[in-house]
């Protein structure tokens, strides 16, 4: 043994040892030490290396962490599988964690090593998906993924797979975080009674509130606007609506917001915009949105970049045919969040949308079951859906007047559906001097939680030396 390898041990072992995790246990399970390139530090690091296998028992994989820091690595043409499903699948019962490191905790605290398995991240519950079919004779899932954001999300889309009816979950005590924090934080029997006091995960019917697994909490994005803070407020697994007579402005404003949400969030967006093109229209505004100044005040160096931003932040969905159906965005946004993290759906305009009702079908009807699945999708994907719709009629007096959620063409169902409902409105273009009005209200119409904050009105201007919307002074 090399001195490299020897020193990978030692640490790999007092890692163990720090973590509860007997050597026998890692030696049962082909835990090793290893020396590993870590992209993130730009450099080899001693390792503790967990080996995937294939449901026959042949090695596929593996994946290792730092043992002096929290640093992941993993071979070569790793696909993201469950941990440990070799053995599990023989199993009745499955104790199913967010990371290898608990699942071993939990054999330390006396379950069986066919009796855990482990995802490789709490965003990789897809691979659930691909091993039904092993996992076809468990009669349990026991859910014991992490206590924070992250963990609450990947347990509700673990039971939505698995199929409640064969889920529980735990609920880990108060301060602690998962299997492994409570291993050192206790003991093994302590650990061992807490995965056995299970509860089974809610299918049909009425429950005590003790019944009742935590949801995600409501995380609001902030809008970028300072007196929207105690307002208004955006998050993701909502749905809203944002409505106006064409021209007062509602595309370019909320691109602003999405823009200053994505800036400082730092996570992309997809836009299925059909009526505005991205090139030039989206990238004359977000670069102005990004440099603080109107696009023909730029210099190529300000405009490069701007577009190095916008590179890395936004996606648009074009439909081949231009003629975009709803299942097409819903497959095309499905692929935007998996392959590039997208957190945020705008779909603008929805009249766009070339998806007529079905024979027999009332519009009202369909209208319903679409905002229904953007809902799901909201949920489902972790991200926030929002449409821009216009008005039925937009001419005569009607254009005088801001519009309400119920006139958007075809339903009422877009007052009732959605979490959040926006009206951009200009009470005039013209100022008595003949000089042109550039301020807009903001009709926040519906929040439907209170995280969200409360219907009110946002009084906003046009600001032509910045090509940006700003609050207006009062």
């Amino acid at each position: 043994m090399t001195n490299l390898s020897a020193k990978a041990s030692l640490q790999m072992t007092a890692f163990a040892d720090k973590r509860g995790i007997s050597l026998g246990t890692l030696e049962r399970f082909g835990v090793r030490p290893g020396v590993e390139y870590f992209s993130d530090l730009g450099r080899k690091a001693e390792a503790m290396v967990f080996p995937y296998h294939a449901s026959t028992g042949q090695e596929a994989g593996w994946k290792a962490r730092t043992v002096s820091g929290k640093d992941w690595t993993a071979s070569k043409g790793f696909s993201p599988t469950l941990w440990n499903l070799h053995r599990a699948k023989k199993s009745t019962v499955i104790y199913l964690t967010e990371g290898e490191v608990d699942a071993l905790s939990l054999v330390e605290a006396g379950l069986a090593d066919h009796e855990v398995a482990a995802l490789p991240n709490a965003n990789a519950t897809e691979c659930l998906v691909d091993a039904l079919e092993d996992l076809a004779g468990v009669e349990r899932f026991i859910l014991c993924m992490d206590s924070d954001h992250a963990g609450a999300a990947a347990r509700q889309k673990a039971a939505q797979i698995l199929g409640a009816g064969r889920c529980e979950y735990v609920d880990w005590p108060e301060g602690v975080k998962d299997a492994n924090e409570y291993l050192v934080k206790s003991d093994a029997t302590q650990l061992g009674e807490v995965v056995k006091r299970s509860k089974p995960w809610p299918v049909i019917g009425l429950y005590t509130l003790n019944d009742l697994p935590e949801p995600p909490p409501i995380q609001p994005w902030d809008t970028g606007f300072a007196g929207w803070r105690d307002k208004c407020h955006l998050a993701p697994q909502m749905l809203s609506v944002v409505t106006g007579h064409p021209g007062h402005g509602k595309t370019v404003l909320m691109m602003q917001v999405w823009a200053q949400i994505v800036k400082k969030y730092e996570f992309p967006m997809v836009v299925a915009s059909f009526e505005t093109r991205a090139k030039p229209h989206h990238r004359r505004a977000l670069r102005s949105f990004e440099s603080n100044k109107p696009e023909v005040a730029m210099n190529e160096q300000e405009k490069d970049k701007a577009d190095a931003w916008i590179q890395g932040r936004f996606l648009w969905m074009q439909h081949p045919e231009e003629r975009p159906t709803f299942g097409w965005i819903l497959d095309t946004a499905e692929a935007a969040v998996t392959r590039h993290k997208a957190r945020v759906l705008l779909i603008d305009p929805w009249n766009k949308v070339d998806d007529g009702c079905p024979d027999g079908v009332p519009e009202t009807k369909h209208i319903g079951w679409c905002l229904d699945q953007l809902l799901d999708f909201a949920k489902t994907m972790d991200v926030h859906v929002q449409v821009i719709a216009h008005p039925a009629k937009s001419d005569g007096a009607r254009r005088g007047s801001p519009p309400v959620l119920e006139d958007i063409a075809g339903s009422k169902n877009w007052d009732n559906r959605p979490d959040q409902g926006f009206v951009v409105h200009r009470a005039s273009f013209e100022n008595e001097d003949g000089s042109r009005n550039y301020d807009s209200t903001v009709y926040v119409r519906k929040a439907r939680y209170e995280e969200l904050g409360h219907p009110c009105t946002l009084q906003m201007t046009y600001d032509q030396f910045t090509a940006k919307f700003k609050e207006k002074s009062r």
